[in-house]
């Protein structure tokens, strides 16, 4: 669900305190984007992106009136970190298959790998939430994440591209990409 909101005209050091109204809006939400121009009729804006599963990060954006959208020029900070997860979490994955554990095991596991990762767990968590997509279509990886009384549960597996993953858990996770019920791939909490 998108939600559309106005600002305060009233301006900030933090674009997201701008947010009109509760700050109960704000922590509801997953992630959020504030589109800040320094005057009505400029052409650029900057926009401000933060959330729970993505990088902080601003966007340089210039406003194309003959095609009425809004152009990305270029990052003003916070650009995408390169991606060092993906190859160890491959090299990782290519000799065990499986995993399942919490969020410390596999960041354990990952250290002990050429090119190792460094990060905390809840870092590692994020960033596989953020290539998700990317570790299923490229690498035939697929995760799940459950929550125990007493932990949270990471579950990997990699595939050998045929569409037939290996059961992690309790069961397979349905892909939110199938659209159905049938067994497949998946992010899930």
């Amino acid at each position: 669900m998108l939600l559309i909101h106005h600002v305060r005209k009233m301006p900030d050091s933090d674009p997201f305190n701008m947010v009109s109204g509760s700050v109960g809006i704000i922590g509801a939400v997953d992630s959020m984007y504030v589109l800040e121009k320094d005057k009505r009729t400029e052409n650029k804006a900057t926009l401000h992106v933060t959330g729970r599963d993505i990088e902080d990060m601003q966007l340089l954006l210039e406003f194309d009136r003959d095609m009425t959208v809004w152009r990305f020029v270029s990052y003003l900070s916070g650009e995408p970190s390169a991606d060092t997860l993906t190859p160890v979490l491959v090299k990782f994955l290519s000799s065990r298959k499986t995993f399942s554990g919490t969020a410390t095991e596999l960041l354990d596991g990952l250290k002990g790998i050429d090119g190792g990762f460094s990060g905390s767990p809840n870092s590692l968590t994020r960033l596989l939430k953020e290539h998700a997509l990317t570790l299923e279509k490229q690498h035939h990886i697929s995760m799940g994440f459950t929550r125990t009384k007493s932990a949270r549960l990471v579950s990997l597996s990699m595939g050998d591209g045929d569409g037939q993953n290996i059961c992690r858990g309790k069961g397979e996770i349905p892909s939110p990409l199938a659209g159905d019920d049938s067994p497949g791939t998946g992010v899930h909490e």
